[in-house]
């Protein structure tokens, strides 16, 4: 286990969740799913029930592992007594994910492949490996923060990073922001080590807004023309400045009218034009790896600070302008796909927060601007009910990520998850505590975490197909095992009968154990069978089977 997830509270050693998924994938963790057995109601004392699965895979062959968690009122912490289904703190399924790649939705990632993430502690975003990917298939409750240029739908529990006071950081639930909070919107990421130099980057970047690429044959020669037009007095100075003698400038139109949409006119400067030197332009392309704009992205996410800073000044002066009153950086492009989107990676990992997507006056354009402040005042946003619908987040080291949902990119927080089947898989014995406290948010340590303790390994009880991602999904009540009457008493007095879910979890706490559920339904509840037991008597069951099967009581089931 490494280090950085193993913390110490108040004498005992604990490891995070991500510590735990981590040791998983080193030992070839191939997917992990949860499933609600049971959704708390009065009708069975208010417990939550969940199962999970892992599969590794070692030495070619798949294992199977499994696990069961349960929560109630009298064994959480009373701020978590009206949340113990730990509802999913999660997005809609349209919100994607930076990766080294570009964005990328839920279903087309890979768990291990490098993704954009916040630390709270540094107010630094960093790249890290995607340890999970949870999936919540029926529809959830959400809400919408908006304000004039922010504006995401979450599940209400889900976490932002916050700061109230200067200096300090901290994860909190979108339904108890207070009007002190601002949402940290942006932050500069780690240097990349891609070769290209700041220069080069700066010419990409004139390249991407005011430039072409055309691949040429004359006769039996081939060779890539790029050239970059200019009219602005300033900036061919600029440019000269920067190509030196690795481009030559030729004249390209001279002044003329121009009628632009809506009918105005306007009197445009003189243009000219640099081309690049063949030589020089051939290694370029060659250095940067890419022939199209659409490559860009990809090359983005691996530039060096400085190198990133250069390319987007360069794109600002080439495409970009002051607006008139407020005198914020704008950026508009349409005309060559994969630019935008630059521009606004590059923005992002220079921690620039941008404005709500929008066009120009004249609604040809596509428009960013790049706001002054990177942080949102919660004082400013208004919340609104939404849309109830299926959700997903993934799982980072350190419990955030970088997220755009219709247009607007942010830092945002990841879910949390069951680990008792994880624990045994990765052999690691840890205790039945489920999330980090929000305190452990903040400063990077659990106030409850996953405490060590002697390991564990279960049997494959399942064979359950696997999966690419963490998939749990609320279940509605289910009914009783087809085949098995309900008694007439339970029929008679409104009482809940058994479920096949909880008679399943029942049974396999039992073959753990070596135990006969009938058996042990008889002396527990003189019931005829397990079958006769009522949901509120399962619940107790499973609770007690479970305690005893993780070693936090010695008593019998």
């Amino acid at each position: 286990m490494k280090k950085e997830f193993i913390v110490e509270r108040q004498g005992r050693a604990f490891v995070l969740y991500a510590g735990l998924l981590d040791l998983a994938h080193q030992q070839g963790l191939k997917s992990v799913r949860t499933e609600l057995v049971q959704t708390p109601s009065e009708a069975n004392n208010r417990v939550a029930i969940c199962t999970a699965t892992v599969v590794l895979e070692r030495d070619g062959q798949e294992r199977i592992f499994t696990g069961i968690g349960d929560a109630a009122p009298n064994n959480v912490a009373p701020a978590m007594a009206t949340c113990l289904i730990r509802m999913a703190e999660c997005v809609p399924l349209s919100a994607r994910i930076l990766t080294r790649t570009g964005w990328k939705g839920y279903d087309a990632l890979r768990i291990g492949e490098e993704v954009l993430a916040y630390h709270v502690e540094t107010d630094t975003c960093r790249w890290t490996p995607l340890l999970a990917v949870s999936v919540f298939d029926d529809d959830y409750e959400t809400i919408t923060l908006r304000s004039r240029s922010f504006s995401a739908t979450c599940t209400p529990n889900h976490s932002w990073a916050v700061t109230s006071q200067p200096g300090r950081r901290r994860m909190r639930q979108a339904q108890e922001l207070t009007r002190a909070d601002r949402i940290v919107v942006a932050a500069v990421a780690e240097s990349g080590s891609h070769p290209l130099s700041p220069r080069e980057a700066a010419i990409l970047g004139w390249i991407a807004t005011d430039g072409t690429i055309r691949y040429q044959r004359i006769g039996h020669k081939s060779y890539w023309r790029i050239t970059i037009a200019q009219s602005k007095p300033d900036m061919i100075e600029k440019l000269r400045a920067l190509l030196a003698d690795d481009a030559t400038l030729q004249f390209n139109k001279g002044a003329y009218e121009r009628e632009f949409p809506g009918g105005k006119t306007y009197m445009c400067l003189p243009s000219y034009r640099f081309e690049l030197n063949a030589a020089f332009a051939r290694k370029l392309l060659e250095k940067a790896e890419f022939s199209t704009f659409a490559e860009l992205p990809r090359l983005v996410t691996q530039l060096s600070r400085e190198a990133r800073h250069q390319m987007l000044e360069a794109m600002l002066d080439g495409d970009g302008f002051r607006g008139s009153v407020s005198r914020t950086r704008l950026f508009a492009q349409k005309a060559k796909p994969g630019v935008m989107e630059t521009f606004e990676l590059l923005a992002t990992l220079e921690g620039f927060a941008l404005g709500a997507s929008r066009r120009t006056a004249r609604g040809d354009l596509p428009l960013r601007a790049v706001r002054r402040n990177r942080l949102i005042a919660a004082d400013y946003l208004k919340v609104e009910a939404g849309v109830p619908q299926p959700v997903w987040c993934p799982t980072t080291a350190f419990g955030t990520w970088v997220m755009e949902m219709s247009g607007c990119i942010t830092i945002t927080g990841n879910t949390r998850a069951k680990a008792r089947a994880l624990r045994d898989a990765v052999n690691v014995g840890v205790a039945a505590f489920e999330e980090l406290g929000e305190e452990g948010a903040h400063d990077g340590a659990p106030e409850r975490g996953y405490a060590l303790g002697p390991a564990r390994i279960s049997r494959a009880e399942r064979n359950a197909p696997p999966s690419r991602a963490v998939t749990a999904r609320p279940a509605a009540k289910p009914a009783p095992e087809e085949g098995t009457p309900i008694p007439v008493e339970m029929r008679n007095s409104g009482v809940q009968p058994i479920t096949e879910a909880q008679s399943e979890a029942v049974r396999s706490l039992c073959r753990r154990g070596g135990m006969e559920p009938d058996a042990v339904a008889r002396d527990r509840f003189q019931a005829e069978s397990l079958s006769g037991l009522s949901q509120a008597q399962a619940s107790e069951l499973i609770r007690a089977l479970n305690e005893r099967s993780n070693g936090r009581t010695t008593s019998a089931a």
